[in-house]
């Protein structure tokens, strides 16, 4: 994960265990209000990273089926399948972090080739 996303995590972590030392009940409005803030980023980096594997997903299947006549109605089909199985009714939801850090990890050792 980038460094911005994993300052967000300590932040989060942060408010956690000032809530647990400091005793602060799970209803405070100020606390309630900095966990949402934090949890809203989070969702939008994660939704923003996902969007981009997804697209390169499609874009990768897409040309590994050039046999196949490629149409919009194929490239909508294959990205509806694919951001099924990693949005938030998807199946594999709980892998979405890991799938990010791997995305990025290839990403990094393209740039680097």
């Amino acid at each position: 994960m980038d460094i911005n996303y994993t300052k967000l995590e300590s932040i989060h972590c942060a408010l956690q265990e000032l809530q647990q030392e400091f005793n602060i009940p799970n209803d405070h409005e100020h606390l309630e209000t900095a966990f949402k803030f934090t949890e809203d980023i989070r969702e939008e980096y994660l939704e923003e990273k996902m969007n981009k594997i997804t697209t390169d997903m499609v874009m990768f299947w897409l040309g590994s089926t050039r046999g196949y006549e490629s149409s919009e109605e194929t490239e909508k089909n294959a990205y509806d399948v694919i951001w099924e199985l990693l949005s938030g009714g998807g199946r594999l939801e709980q892998y979405q972090e890991d799938v990010i850090e791997t995305w990025e990890e290839q990403q990094k050792e393209q740039e680097n080739e």
